[in-house]
């Protein structure tokens, strides 16, 4: 028989481990019921505007068919959504005139039936415009439909020409950098080109477009972020708006102190216009309406001229599209061709992409990392010079 003492101490493990259980219980049903609200709060918010979500990532129906197709295929989507999120309609746009323009017919029913977070402005949910871009591929003997959104909330990966197209027909008018005064810039010995100098910027602006605060985001060099953070108080700005009326806003600026350019720097940006070929002189200064997770591209080494030469004239005119990876390291792995193209195209190409260097990719966090895109080669005849455009420092 228990003593009264025992009897109370199992009495009261009992009824610890009952409630300890449902303090676990109440625990795991708690996180089941705020996960949609924690995987929505990893949207992105620009400004008070905030982007539709894809709810489900396996948006493609058991019913639907995903057509082979030799050549990547794309499509222009818009999502018209509803103030619930909800597709009130969707519309496409397909300019190939290759005859593949019936692809997207084996998964519109998928593409109709996708659920979305609905966009909102300043926590009120809203109609909203989503455009996307749904592309056809065959990856390893399997096609495959991609959907491709402003934003992934999983892999924080945006869309930097779907996000300008979201705010534009979305009636948002994201701040701007209209003009940086000249500045002056001394490398110091132990700064190598490969690890050229930069700084990210938070610039917080009323909604006159005056300066209220700047926060630097990160940087590689203390000496250089420093310093720019009082040139930013001198620049112009033009602050965002909302149905043409002017609020405040952040404009993200990234400063790269590239060695080849000669300092002090001219005005930003440059008086002439954008060349057809990368320029350091542009990309010195870039801003966005947000903090994306590659605030560096990659930056071509070894491409002066806009081009390479191959070791003898080419006697044929030729443009391909070629997908490639640049890896840590700035090299190019690939390429895989993006459009038909000859031979003999395809391996002056190869032989060229050999040649190229880049600087490689950085993330926020100044990570260099892999970087996926894609280039354009232009082939003249007569001529020994491959023009090569990085299409991501276009865009």
């Amino acid at each position: 028989m228990l003593k009264p003492e025992s009897l109370w101490l199992t009495i009261y493990r009992q009824l610890y481990i009952i409630f300890d259980m449902k303090k676990y219980s109440l625990y795991l049903i708690s996180l089941l019921l705020l996960s949609p609200l924690i995987t929505l709060a990893a949207g992105l918010n620009i400004n008070g505007f905030e982007l539709p979500m894809i709810l489900h990532e396996d948006w493609l129906l058991d019913g639907d068919e995903v057509k082979y197709t030799r050549f990547p295929v794309s499509y222009d989507l818009q999502f018209f959504l509803s103030e619930k999120g909800c597709i009130d309609s969707l519309k496409y746009n397909f300019e190939d005139k290759s005859g593949l323009s019936g692809l997207i017919d084996g998964v519109i029913a998928s593409l109709k039936n996708i659920d979305f977070s609905p966009g909102k402005y300043l926590s009120k949910n809203i109609p909203t415009i989503l455009p996307a871009r749904l592309e056809f591929v065959t990856k390893r003997y399997k096609p495959r439909a991609e959907l491709k959104l402003p934003y992934d909330f999983k892999s924080k990966i945006s869309d930097r020409r779907l996000i300008d197209k979201t705010l534009k027909i979305n009636n948002f008018g994201p701040a701007s950098v209209t003009k940086i005064p000249s500045y002056f810039c001394r490398f110091d010995r132990n700064v190598s080109y490969d690890d050229y100098p930069y700084a990210v910027f938070r610039v917080g602006l009323d909604s006159s477009g005056q300066v209220e605060d700047i926060e630097t985001i990160f940087s590689n060099h203390k000496h250089y972020s420093e310093m720019f953070s009082s040139i930013l108080l001198y620049a112009d700005y033009q602050p965002a708006k909302f149905e043409e009326q002017k609020i405040a806003s952040n404009v993200f600026v990234t400063v790269r102190f590239f060695q080849k350019l000669s300092y002090p720097a001219e005005i930003w940006p440059p008086s002439y216009e954008k060349e057809f070929d990368f320029s350091y002189e542009y990309h010195r200064i870039s801003f966005l309406p947000y903090l994306d997770s590659i605030v560096n591209p990659p930056f071509p080494k070894n491409l002066v001229t806009g081009g390479i030469n191959y070791e003898k004239d080419i006697n044929f005119n030729d443009t391909l599209q070629v997908a490639l990876l640049i890896d840590k390291r700035g090299k190019v792995i690939g390429p895989k061709f993006m459009t038909p193209s000859s031979q003999m195209s395809e391996k002056i190409c190869k032989s060229v992409l050999k040649k190229l260097r880049y600087l490689p990719a950085r993330d926020k966090n100044g990570n260099k990392i892999d970087f996926n895109g894609q280039l354009t080669l232009i082939f003249k005849n007569n001529s020994n010079n491959i023009r090569i455009i990085s299409n991501w420092l276009k865009e």
